[in-house]
């Protein structure tokens, strides 16, 4: 009894402590998947407002990196406000652009370097850490990746720039 009981712990926890978990439903695109992740809400809410989500929804493959709710929150309330505002959207349509990528891209292509510049540009550095995770820019982590029809929606815990 004691012996299936310590055997249960212990599975347990090699479970809490896996590495970034992998959601594959290719019968979703990625906006559905993303939208159904409850951390994902106020990137939703960004991404509709950027006009993006057709993006996500579209047949060309994608990969996105999506802050979590906690990351965007760094922002704070007024600059979401703004960001959703008429005068913030174009540097709403920047943000959210940065955050996007042409091809489908899983957290090892990242963690290779292989990600192509994002939609607004920008280059994002991936890396594989000593725990064997992939980075991003050095700090940030890829909390849960999410393989869908056409690409990949990848959690992060930090607003690209």
């Amino acid at each position: 009894m004691i012996r299936r009981w310590s055997v249960g712990v212990v599975m347990a926890g090699l479970v809490a402590c896996a590495p970034t978990h992998q959601l594959t439903d290719t019968a979703s695109d990625v906006y559905n998947l993303a939208s159904a992740n409850p951390r994902l809400a106020t990137f939703i809410t960004l991404i509709e407002a950027s006009g993006l989500d057709a993006k996500m929804r579209a047949s060309d493959p994608v990969t996105v990196l999506a802050p979590n709710n906690d990351a965007l929150n760094t922002l704070g309330p007024d600059r979401v406000r703004y960001l959703l505002s008429e005068a913030g959207a174009t540097e709403l349509s920047e943000l959210m652009s940065a955050h996007v990528f042409p091809g489908a891209y899983s957290g090892e292509d990242i963690a290779r370097g292989k990600l192509p510049k994002s939609l607004a540009g920008t280059r994002v550095t991936g890396t594989k850490a000593s725990d064997g995770l992939p980075r991003l820019e050095g700090t940030g982590n890829i909390l849960e990746s999410m393989k869908g029809s056409n690409g990949f929606v990848h959690v992060i815990d930090l607003v690209l720039r």
